[in-house]
């Protein structure tokens, strides 16, 4: 399992953010960071993601597709946390 952080921005007022949530959510595993972030676990590459869900964009959206492992650092809801903490490689070469 890989594991990404996705991110995006739909600019359109009104644009619904519901299909582009729900195939995220469609990932194996997932976990909301923010607003417009999520921690997702899948088998894709960061290039089959982001075309999975390119398709939900229009011209001035934002999307970014980033590859997340351990050591992170952050602070959020306790969930969250121990989800990063339980599903994250540790590539650290500190």
């Amino acid at each position: 399992m890989k594991y990404y952080l996705v991110t995006y921005d739909l600019n359109t007022s009104g644009q619904n953010y519901r299909d582009l949530l729900n195939k995220i959510r469609g990932c194996a595993e997932w976990a909301r960071l923010s607003e417009s972030s999520y921690a997702v676990g899948t088998l894709k590459t960061p290039q089959q993601l982001f075309d999975d869900l390119k398709t939900y964009l229009d011209s001035n959206d934002q999307l970014y597709i980033v590859n997340i492992t351990k050591p992170y650092t952050g602070v959020g809801p306790e969930e969250v946390n121990k989800w990063l903490e339980s599903k994250l490689p540790n590539t650290s070469l500190w």
